[in-house]
């Protein structure tokens, strides 16, 4: 999103970003619902179908020479396991209670998720 926008506008284009998609969430499935039981399913997949092909379309609209293209990040050999150990040897606990806050909700909930729909 950043080589779209640039770092000026890049917050704004986050938020807009995060809205559309949480929008969609939310209302899709109760559309998907309303075609489904007006017109049947297929008429859902191929209407699902046709929002890709809009995509694909704004994709191919963009301008690849205006983007704002960044150097890649170097990534070394035991990044992960440097990282693990930054955490986990953290001597005041503060790195370990923001890892555990932010990735123990996330695998139970995707865990929960799989669970309810299987």
């Amino acid at each position: 999103m950043s080589e779209v926008v640039g770092p000026e506008n890049l917050p704004n284009a986050i938020s807009l970003n995060s809205a559309v998609f949480n929008s969609a969430r939310l209302i899709g499935p109760g559309l998907a619902g309303v075609v489904i039981s007006a017109f049947g399913a297929g008429w859902a997949i191929l209407s699902n179908g046709i929002s890709y092909l809009a995509f694909i379309a704004v994709l191919s609209i963009i301008d690849g020479s205006r983007l704002r293209r960044t150097a890649p990040v170097q990534r070394g050999k035991g990044d992960l396991d440097h990282t693990l150990y930054t955490v986990l040897a953290d001597g005041s606990g503060k790195a370990r209670v923001l890892y555990d806050a932010t990735a123990t909700p996330g695998n139970v909930a995707h865990d929960l998720r799989l669970l309810l729909e299987s």
